[in-house]
Parts: structure tokens; sequence; C-alpha cells
């Protein structure tokens, strides 16, 4: 049972529109309703209505206690907003008794109900909730001035009713073990700032009062805002109608790639820059760099995995949960080809490579690039003999003396230690990822590159050159 895996404080639920994410909220809510040592509320994902006190929404609640859950199992109820006054209410009620209960709120003379609104208000940039008789009044942050519930903006609305929620759900039932509440996309009508200020808000009541909490939501802002990694974790809707869900904690994978999830609702809009696994932060400057120099031409989100010993987990993980975010993904996976031979086969989603030269820093000797920096081959040759002739106690000495050795091959030696010579050589003085990120932007904004065995595109490789560069 999905209950059983909600083993962290805050869990986050991702999936496509129409996966079966509410559906799936609506049916646990239901399950554990009927469970005695279960306490749980549904929060609708549309929710409606505005800010004002309705007497028959008050007779309702008072006279059939389910009918706040019941009305609430939809995917929008039009008079949402009117139950949150309501529970205004009760949470004043709720507030006094823990101070008439509890010694430490007695001792604490600056926890209050006053103090208790003051949470709701610190999520609000510019208005705020006045006690009244009714329950509350909104004014104006900047005068005082009383503003009209209708006409305050739908955030703020969304922002007022939802906090109101957790603080009433936080404070009923605490003699329940287990408490959960269902959050049904809480960022609808949020700018992501204040989504990030909410999820914190909710992080830290339930930390405060010991209960557990299920997202359902499409946000970057929402999932990346959390303080506490290791009190959350977070699984991908899956496919397939009754497959499993599996949660898992926030790693390296989930962190880097994140930001590509966009915002409501994830569709193929948000992968037009595919992720773009590459193996260290060399290579995710050189992409960087390409995607900055082309313009929008090229429109990848590069990833440094860290080695290549990592390429084949991030790789699996896109191939797990890509399907859950897009109807069409894609992504990319680029490896040096250090000592290997032959293309990798495709993990779909994820199109692989290997360089066709042995690592990223031979397309610095690409010709492509040598014409960039107005220099030519002849010509680099010719330093890099003479560098050897001046130099010869340097500790780079051994390898370029190897380069030398091989003929200059270019293409397949080893030139990881000579990279920043050959740089001097070449007169450059700006880094070597930003010239080899340069050579390849111009090779993909003029469509086509040098020809020959030195030219960039057969650096890159030819299943690179015509999948990534498009050309």
């Amino acid at each position: 049972m999905i209950q059983d895996k909600l083993t962290k404080r805050l869990n986050f639920l991702i999936g496509k529109n129409g996966c079966g994410k509410s559906s799936l909220l609506r049916e646990l809510e239901q399950t554990l309703a009927r469970t005695p040592d279960w306490f749980v509320k549904y929060i609708t994902p549309e929710r409606g209505g505005s800010l004002i006190y309705d007497a028959n929404i008050e007779q309702n609640i008072s006279q059939n206690v389910a009918w706040l859950n019941n009305s609430r199992r939809t995917n929008r109820f039009e008079q949402f907003r009117q139950q949150s006054v309501s529970q205004f209410r009760n949470l004043e009620l709720f507030v006094l008794r823990e101070i008439e209960k509890e010694q430490r709120f007695r001792d604490n003379h600056s926890y209050t109900f006053e103090s208790v609104v003051d949470q709701i208000n610190t999520l609000l940039p510019l208005v705020s909730l006045v006690r009244s008789f009714s329950g509350f009044e909104i004014h104006d942050k900047a005068n005082d001035s009383r503003i009209d519930p209708q006409s305050i903006s739908s955030g703020e609305s969304e922002a007022i009713a939802l906090a109101i929620e957790v603080l009433v759900f936080s404070r009923e039932c605490q003699t329940r073990e287990k408490r959960l509440l269902l959050l049904d996309e809480p960022d609808v009508h949020l700018h992501p700032d204040l989504q990030a200020r909410y999820v914190r808000f909710v992080e830290k009541l339930a930390r405060e009062k010991n209960f557990r909490v299920l997202i359902a939501t499409h946000s970057t802002a929402i999932v990346g805002s959390i303080e506490d990694e290791t009190e959350c974790q977070l699984a991908f809707m899956p496919l397939r109608r009754g497959a499993e869900i599996e949660f898992s904690p926030f790693n390296e994978i989930v962190t880097s790639v994140l930001p590509i999830f966009g915002a409501h609702p994830l569709s193929n809009l948000f992968n037009k820059s595919p992720v773009l696994l590459v193996e260290g932060d060399d290579d995710k400057r050189i992409w960087d760099q390409v995607v900055r120099s082309t313009k929008g031409k090229l429109s990848v989100y590069p990833c440094a995995v860290g080695s290549i010993d990592k390429i084949a987990e991030w790789e699996t993980w896109l191939v797990q949960n890509l399907p859950s975010l897009y109807d069409d993904p894609r992504a990319f996976s680029l490896r040096d080809r250090d000592e290997d031979e032959g293309e990798l086969e495709d993990r779909r989603p994820v199109i692989r490579f290997r360089l066709g030269c042995r690592a990223a820093e031979n397309m610095i000797l690409a010709s492509d690039t040598l014409a960039l920096a107005g220099i030519t081959w002849e010509s680099v040759a010719d330093g890099c003999q003479k560098w050897l002739g001046a130099y010869s106690q340097h500790t780079c000495y051994p390898a370029m003396k190897k380069f030398a050795d091989s003929g200059f091959d270019r293409f397949n030696a080893d030139l990881k230690e000579i990279r920043n010579v050959l740089l001097a050589i070449l007169g450059v003085s700006k880094p070597w990822e930003v010239l080899v990120g340069q050579a390849i932007a111009a090779v993909v904004s003029a469509r086509r590159g040098h020809d020959g065995d030195q030219s960039l595109c057969t650096y890159l490789g030819r299943k690179a050159t015509v999948e990534l560069l498009g050309i």
C-alpha cells in the first residue's frame, strides 16, 4: 500500500496531467478515513470561491461531520475558500485549547492566536489578515486600509485558504500517531516565489506538529524549495495504471535534473531543452557555452554526472522517469571515447554517443577550433616543437614529448595534461572550454563545419553531429 511507502515527512508525487495523481490521492483519503489509526485530510486541486463568511457552510459543517471531506472529493469545489474561512474560526479554538492544556504554551507569552495569524501574514507580501468578529478582515499592508476579499488576487486568496487549511490540520487529532495531509496541486494560482514560501511553511509545520504530507504537483518551485532534503522523497506517477509507485530520496541526479521539469503543466514545451549528460564539469562548461553562443539554435540542459562510472546510473534514472513527465521525451548522453571504439546503443528515450576523438580536450586542435583562434595546424605543431626545445624541465614535458612521438596525433593523443600549454601556443587567453564551445556553436549556426578527418564534426562523431547538433 502506498501509505506504507510514505516514510518521509514530505513526499512528492509528480506526473503528467491525466495520469491519475488526483484519483490516487482521493482513493487514499477514502481508504485511510475508514482506518481508526489514521487521520487524513485531502485538499482538492481546483479551489474556487471567495474568502467570505457563509453561514450555510458553517451549518453544513456543524450538522454533518463528514460533509467537509465529502465535498472535496472532486477535482474542483466552488466554495472551497468559504470553507477555509469557517476553518479559521476552528483554528482559533484549537490554538486557545493548546494554550489552555499545555504549560509550555502558557509559559510562552509570545505564543498567542495572533502569533499564529502572523504565520499566514508572513506568506503575503502585500496584504494581511486582521482578526474580526466574523473571523478576519483583509488589510493592505501599506496603509492598513480594509480590502474587499473579492478584490484581492486569486494567488493571495489561494495562499490564505491553503495556509488556514494546513494550520487547522496541524492541530487536529494530535493524539493520532498517523496523520497525513494530501495536498493536490498547491501550486495552482501561486507565483513561484509564493510556491516556495508556502512549501517551506508546510515543511516547518509538519516538523513542529509531527505529521506527514503527500503533495501531488507539477511545480519545480514546490519540489525545489524544501530546506531539509533528508526529510523528503520523490516519486513519478507510472504510465501504466495499477503499476507500483516507488519513492526515492533526493539525490544528486534529482537535484541536478530537477530544473528541466518546468512549471505547470509538464509538457513537451519544457522538453525543448532536453537533458545532456556529460562526464564532468569541463564538459558541462563546453556545452553551456554552446547553448549561450547559439542563442537558442541548440538548446540542451547539460548535467555533469561526475565520472564515467556514474553515467549509466543517470541514464537509468532518465529511462525510468522521463516517460512519466513528457509525451515524447528525449535526452542525450555524451561520453569521451577514451580507449573504446564504436557507437553506443540508445536506451530510449536516452540517445547515447561517444566522441569520435579521444576526449573533449582533443577538440582544441580540431580544424574548426583552430580557424576560430586564427592559427593553422602547421603553426601549432611548430609551436609544440619549439616548446619542447625550450621547456625540458617543465612538468608537462613528458606529456608533450609523448604527443610529439605520436606524430602529433591530435585526434587520438591524450592531451589532458597539456591542454593549457596548447592554449598558450594558440595564443588564446580564454578558457579552453569556452573556445571549444564557441567553435561548436559556430558549426551549429553555420549548419556545417570544415570538411575532412580533422573537422569538429569528425571529432564529435557522426551520430552526435546528426542527432545532437542537427547537422
